[in-house]
């Protein structure tokens, strides 16, 4: 049995295992270990125990582990009636990488369940009960991806296979972000200088990935701060005279609104501010991330974390995205003053043939804010990733293959009616995507 008397000072644990006194003081603080004594006087006192963990810890890091993961594994073992200084020695998994025991992913994904189901139900004090038997059992920031991210995607998934409605997504939407805010309001204060903004850009309403983001930078020790959704690209010189942050983050995740981002990143980077960028839509569509000036943060947010702190550990530099073609500046320029009255006509040849979708309206806005998007990145190719996710929703909805078809070719007529030359990219591209829905 390791000795539990207190008998060492600050002092003697820093000389003893090279650890730096803030960091020691910012582990016990934020994570519990070590938990040393006090002397009548408040001065730290630890055991032979307590130098042993904070080796232990130490040695996790070295093998690529984050000392939130460490901590975690540690009350993992003990979870599992095991003394973490009486086991094998741990190979870590490799940086960016989570090592966490089936065990804890199995008990957590049972919670996440029972959350969904729910929230499903409308059962906000049974929501609630679920998050609180997590966040007793495992770390917050586990608790936040494993149950929150998750069970948040597998409801939106549920909406898009019509198993679900927008007020079941609202209704979980407004438990989890509620839940984040708290985390963030008790989570301690940093430990790094360099400050990091995130935002999302306009018309992009979805907070909660980029407010993840932001408490997942905190537990680093990062001075994160989210300043909103939907954010103007207007006030985004007011905000950088405020306050110039070393990174600017922006989240995006459909592909009208990373057009938004990719406008903001380029005024962003004119102002000598370092941008880096994440969110599905990248995920989805790769091809973007060349496009986009910055640095691409992965695709998890447990990764982008990770990577935000590198970059910021290694000086953020400014990276340009590649250039769009001057026939796609001039396209977007052509489509953007014809396209309220392009929609226009569409939809009244809509009603003129019985085409009356509530969906189907949905898929015109989206195909409008799509060909938009597309024109601003240079790649109608882009657009192909919107008609299959419209085909679908469409499909999950009950609504006929043949509605999808009949609306493109309308659309298509109508842009060979009203769009001029300089619109080629746009008429070739509904016209070659009409063709192919027949």
């Amino acid at each position: 049995m390791l000795e539990t008397t207190p008998s060492y000072n600050l002092k003697v644990i820093v000389r003893k295992t090279g650890i730096k006194p803030d960091t020691l003081r910012a582990w016990e603080r934020r994570y519990g270990l070590p938990v040393p004594q006090r002397t009548a006087g408040g001065h730290r006192l630890y055991s032979q125990r307590d130098l042993d963990t904070v080796k232990w810890l130490m040695a996790r890091e070295r093998e690529g582990m984050r000392i939130g993961q460490a901590v975690q594994l540690w009350r993992d073992l003990e979870a599992g009636g095991q003394d973490p200084l009486h086991q094998p020695a741990v190979v870590g998994p490799p940086p960016g990488k989570r090592a966490v025991p089936a065990a804890t992913l199995a008990d957590l994904s049972a919670l996440r369940e029972a959350w969904v189901s729910a929230c499903l139900s409308y059962d906000e004090a049974g929501a609630e009960q679920q998050l609180a038997h997590a966040l007793a059992r495992h770390a917050p920031e586990l608790v936040s991806l494993e149950l929150l991210q998750k069970g948040m995607s597998e409801i939106g998934r549920l909406w898009y296979e019509n198993k679900a409605t927008a007020q079941q997504e609202h209704f979980a939407s407004a438990i989890a972000l509620r839940r984040i805010n708290a985390l963030l309001a008790s989570a301690p204060p940093p430990t790094r200088r360099q400050t990091i903004y995130l935002a999302s850009p306009p018309r992009e309403e979805h907070a909660f990935p980029p407010l993840l983001l932001t408490l997942l930078l905190r537990y680093r020790g990062w001075p994160a701060s989210f300043l909103g959704p939907n954010l103007p690209i207007e006030e985004l010189e007011a905000t950088l005279a405020a306050q110039r942050p070393a990174l600017f983050i922006l989240a995006a995740q459909t592909l009208p609104t990373a057009a938004a981002a990719l406008e903001m990143a380029r005024f962003l980077q004119s102002q000598q501010t370092p941008v880096a960028y994440g969110g599905l839509i990248y995920n989805r569509l790769p091809a973007l991330r060349d496009k986009m000036p910055g640095h691409f943060l992965g695709e998890q947010l447990d990764e982008a974390a990770s990577r935000a702190g590198a970059i910021l550990e290694a000086a953020a530099t400014l990276r340009a995205g590649d250039p769009v073609d001057k026939s796609y500046r001039l396209a977007l320029a052509c489509f953007e003053r014809q396209r309220r009255f392009l929609e226009g006509q569409v939809w009244l040849c809509m009603i003129d043939q019985g085409i009356t979708s509530g969906y189907l309206q949905v898929a015109n806005e989206h195909l409008q804010q799509g060909i938009c998007a597309a024109l601003a990145f240079g790649d109608m190719a882009l657009l192909d990733h919107e008609i299959d996710w419209v085909r679908g929703l469409l499909a999950n909805h009950q609504v006929p293959q043949q509605a999808l078809a009949h609306y493109l070719s309308l659309y298509a007529g109508v842009a060979r009616e009203l769009l001029d030359a300089s619109c080629k990219p746009v008429v070739e591209w509904v016209a070659g995507v009409a063709g192919e829905q027949r």
